[in-house]
């Protein structure tokens, strides 16, 4: 999982033009003239995407050969579930929970800083689970509140990485 911090984008362009795949889920932008040059800058580093709304299965067989990568941070409404972020209540997308309860799974947390001297930093690390509940809801309510925390202490080193115009508490 990432967020829209740094260039996330330049995560799936690293790997896969370093022979990683990974396999991105995303959204169609409203704006077309952004959707097209997005979606020609993916294919110019062969990094797959799977649209949001997809096929779950789709999904699933990514893993079989590569990564699956879900920007995590987006406020998701009532097929959310509810996380604390910076001291507020905020609803958060419950893919990557999901994916991991139902195929075991590790989570891994990416991040791609632009650093001083305008180069990029990629870094990962395995988001901590213990003890998960048995409900689906609690455990990807704990899920997606670890991966929230990673990402406001991030927030709280770099803030000028943080890239998001959307409200994300409502």
């Amino acid at each position: 999982v990432t967020a829209h911090f740094g260039n996330w984008e330049m995560i799936q362009a690293a790997l896969n033009l370093n022979g990683i795949k990974l396999t991105s889920v995303a959204q169609t932008q409203k704006n077309k003239g952004a959707n097209k040059f997005i979606t020609w800058a993916r294919n110019k580093t062969k990094t797959p995407i799977i649209f949001k709304n997809v096929s779950i299965k789709s999904m699933f067989r990514s893993l079989e050969t590569g990564y699956l990568g879900l920007a995590s941070d987006q406020y998701a409404g009532k097929t959310g579930v509810n996380v604390n972020f910076f001291g507020k209540t905020t609803s958060t997308p419950k893919g990557a929970a999901i994916f991991h309860i139902k195929t075991g799974l590790p989570i891994l947390v990416g991040f791609c800083k632009l650093q001083p001297d305008f180069t990029y930093s990629i870094s990962f690390q395995q988001l901590k689970i213990n003890d998960l509940s048995e409900n689906i809801e609690e455990a990807s309510r704990s899920i997606n509140q670890a991966f929230s925390s990673i990402l406001e202490n991030a927030i709280k080193q770099n803030p000028e990485q943080y890239f998001w115009f959307h409200r994300k508490w409502r």
